[in-house]
């Protein structure tokens, strides 16, 4: 099976800044409609007061805001097994803190053609 990284679609570490009080996506990703998405790695900063929300395919993978750094930036925690993606991937961060601050998120992973796998 030829693993195609997420990397040849899609920039894995995306960052945006925002607000206080603001919310905002800070990393998303289609999968192509051919193929099948695994998620092994994800990485996060943190600031105090922040809420974090990752969707896989509309459903909060967690159940719950995400209230702590996921991994580090330079080391991300892994999944074994993976999350599995069919649609697409995205992360939503809410700063609550008294300053607007840069928020950096790191998802990687692999695709498979469905073919493949079915």
């Amino acid at each position: 099976m030829k693993r195609i990284p997420f990397g040849e679609h899609v920039n894995i570490h995306q960052f945006i800044t925002i607000g206080v009080s603001g919310r905002a996506k800070v990393w998303s990703f289609n999968v192509p409609p051919s193929t099948i998405g695994f998620i092994t790695r994800m990485a996060s900063n943190y600031f105090p007061s922040t809420k974090i929300n990752i969707f896989v395919d509309g459903q909060n993978i967690e159940g719950v805001d995400i209230q702590r750094a996921i991994g580090d930036i330079q080391s991300p925690e892994e999944y074994d097994p993976p999350y599995v993606v069919i649609n697409n991937i995205e992360v939503f961060v809410e700063n609550g803190d008294v300053e607007s601050h840069t928020f950096e998120f790191l998802i990687d992973g692999f695709l498979i053609l469905r073919r493949q796998v079915d």
